[in-house]
């Protein structure tokens, strides 16, 4: 499933499919998504960078 938005909408962070169709919903609580590929996004946590995949699991950390 390729990942065409992440939309964040109150406190909520929403991924979309290339249809437009609704994937996955994460709160959006100390996140702010500063980067989207085909298959994951990218989320600036304070003093760290989270990707997280299409359906908002966990992938991978790194210090800022």
């Amino acid at each position: 499933m390729a990942l065409s938005d992440v939309k964040t909408d109150g406190s909520w962070i929403k991924t979309y499919d290339e249809k437009g169709k609704h994937i996955s919903t994460m709160s959006s609580s100390g996140k702010t998504v500063v980067g989207i590929g085909s298959n994951f996004f990218v989320c600036d946590e304070g003093s760290w960078i989270k990707t997280y995949d299409e359906k908002c699991k966990h992938q991978n950390t790194r210090c800022a």
